[in-house]
């Protein structure tokens, strides 16, 4: 590194400044930066504290405490402003040559743990918005944070930019049926499509309950599965009437009831005519393995900036493609020292 030497006129100290305009706030070197901040958003700060000694760099667990927390600070205010920018620019034109397309939005929540409040650990949930075509679903784009539905709309929005969606393509969204997925399907225009994993749960419960044999609920469940099904017709045809259906456990009213307020979104024989995806498990395998297997070891508690911020950083890590550079992301983390 270039190095300037300068000594003080009067009493003769030494200073020594970098003259390396790549260099930023952090106390790193931006290799030694990025190969920190890799450990921190894949393991927790005293097992990468242990890896990054072993790489023959003395950095304790409270300095990579606080490398995550300012990355990940960092990564959750500009990943979100990139996203909130590019949600009211057009979509990119349809190419000429090329067919309609399915863009498969797919979106879930998880729970980790929070901080405790007298005596309690409420629960911190992160929205998680993962995007890909439907033919190529590693191309996929991912947006995770913690705020409310009508918030995450415009980076969703933004992310489908980002993800290369074209005027002429068609976004189908797929989900669990929470009401807050409902709820950005709504303000985004999107078809809803009901997992149909879940929808097979639900079904099964009130099958029981209509005292349908084990055989019986297995060919109804392949069948839904392979989407053969339209739930709305199948219950018409053989949900008990009400009056049989008065003994029914609280479990299986919830499940009808679920289906039930649903039903626009079950209508599975047109949506596999339409070649629309009818099952989420990209996004539950993104849960599991992106935001629970970092966020959810033993003993870890998480205060709700602390958990988007971290939610983030596996989000950008585990994106195809990323608005953050590496160089933007550790400037806005440590900003150059202005001289």
């Amino acid at each position: 590194m270039k190095v300037q030497c300068l000594e003080h006129r009067e009493n003769g100290n030494h200073l020594s400044l970098l003259l390396d305009s790549s260099l930023d706030s952090s106390g790193w070197t931006p290799a030694s930066l990025d190969f920190l901040g890799e450990l921190v958003t894949q393991l927790p700060a005293e097992t990468a504290s242990e890896l990054a000694q072993k790489a023959a760099m003395c950095v304790s667990r409270a300095e990579l405490d606080r490398l995550a927390r300012d990355l990940g600070k960092a990564c959750s205010v500009e990943h979100r402003s990139a996203l909130v920018k590019l949600a009211h620019a057009p979509l990119e034109p349809a190419k000429p040559e090329s067919s309609e397309r399915v863009m498969v939005l797919q979106m879930d929540g998880c729970f980790v743990l929070g901080q405790a409040q007298n005596g309690k650990c409420p629960g911190v949930e992160l929205k998680t918005a993962c995007v890909y075509p439907q033919n190529a679903p590693r191309e996929r784009m991912l947006y995770s944070t913690v705020e409310s539905a009508e918030d995450f709309c415009d980076p969703v929005a933004g992310l489908l930019r980002q993800a290369g969606v074209r005027q002429n393509d068609t976004v189908v969204l797929v989900g669990d049926g929470a009401p807050w997925i409902a709820r950005i399907a709504e303000l985004q225009n999107l078809p809803l499509v009901l997992d149909v994993f879940h929808a097979s749960h639900y079904l099964d419960v009130v099958m029981q309950a209509s005292k349908w044999t084990e055989t019986q609920r297995s060919t109804e469940r392949k069948q839904l599965l392979r989407g053969k099904i339209n739930v709305h017709e199948w219950l018409e045809t053989y949900l008990p009437l009400p009056s049989k259906r008065q003994t029914w456990s609280e479990e299986a009213t919830g499940a009808l009831a679920y289906l039930q307020a649903r039903l626009p979104y079950t209508d599975y024989p047109t949506f596999l005519s339409r070649n629309w995806p009818i099952g989420s498990g990209q996004i539950e395998g993104i849960n599991k393995s992106v935001i629970e297997h970092r966020m959810k070891r033993s003993g870890q508690h998480w205060s709700r900036p602390g958990a988007r911020g971290m939610a983030s950083l596996r989000a950008r890590r585990y994106s195809r493609r990323s608005p953050l550079s590496f160089d933007h992301l550790r400037h806005a983390a440590f900003p150059t020292s202005q001289i």
